[in-house]
């Protein structure tokens, strides 16, 4: 089966992110030319001979369709401990992929924030992080290399987590604090879903209209963590905290820096 179509209507996919032994649920393609030619149905296994052949054929890359590309991240996420944990891929490309599948978690996360499945797969992503920069000398200087910085909430938030585990390990944190750490800078932005996105994205100086909503975030995030019972009053804390400042001029409550818990001056 050959379809013709637009480049943009597909992304690449290395070689690495596909688990043999799979089933990647999503129909995946071969470029011939400006062809998509369709390579495996989403219901069929990813085998070892299939694996060796491609690459016999020195083919590295396949392509998924854009629409699929939140499915196919799906997919990624639930072997990213496999990937991470695999010799074979160099550690440039696993903080690639663990750092792009980061974004799209984030993503679901802001756009529904109370959802406990969403906050249980944040949970097993900062698991994910510390296994990856605690196991492998110069991971998280390879993951420093590689992060972006724009108007985003989910990418600032994969920002944050990657930094606030990399002081918290400098800072000889046993591995429970990093990853209360770890989980608090992740999630800490949550209460930007409840911000009108206008003026999260103006550009230019907020007004003192605006700023002032812009500063009740804190406060929802506190809130919103709030009602999963399976974050700890740490990562609450940080949540709420994360905009006070040493010389009590933050917000929301102002406090000073013998008020301010460590780990929220940590993500700070």
């Amino acid at each position: 089966m050959e379809l013709q179509s637009k480049e943009e209507n597909f992304f690449p996919v290395h070689l690495s992110q596909i688990r043999v032994g799979s089933i990647l649920n999503i129909d995946a393609y071969l470029k011939t030319g400006d062809r998509y030619i369709l390579y495996r149905s989403k219901d069929i296994e990813f085998t070892q001979s299939n694996l060796d052949k491609l690459i016999e054929n020195k083919i590295s890359t396949i392509f998924v369709r854009n629409d699929e590309k939140n499915l196919f991240y799906r997919y990624v996420e639930n072997y990213l401990n496999d990937i991470i944990n695999d010799p074979e891929i160099p550690l440039s490309e696993k903080s690639g992929i663990i750092y792009d599948t980061s974004k799209h978690l984030m993503e679901d996360v802001i756009k529904n924030p109370r959802s406990g499945i969403h906050i249980k797969r944040s949970q097993e992503l900062v698991n994910n992080y510390l296994d990856y920069i605690l196991n492998n000398a110069g991971a998280f200087h390879s993951l420093i290399k590689i992060t972006s910085y724009d108007y985003y909430t989910y990418t600032h938030s994969v920002n944050v987590c990657i930094f606030s585990i990399g002081l918290s390990t400098k800072l000889g944190l046993d591995k429970k604090d990093i990853y209360e750490v770890g989980v608090g800078g992740l999630l800490h932005d949550v209460g930007k879903s409840k911000i009108p996105q206008e003026i999260l994205n103006k550009k230019g100086n907020l007004d003192n209209r605006e700023f002032s909503i812009v500063k009740k975030h804190p406060l929802y995030s506190f809130e919103i963590l709030k009602e999963n019972n399976t974050l700890s009053n740490r990562v609450l804390i940080i949540a709420h905290q994360h905009h006070e400042k040493l010389n009590s001029r933050g917000y929301p409550a102002g406090i000073g820096k013998d008020s301010i818990h460590p780990f929220s001056k940590i993500v700070t």
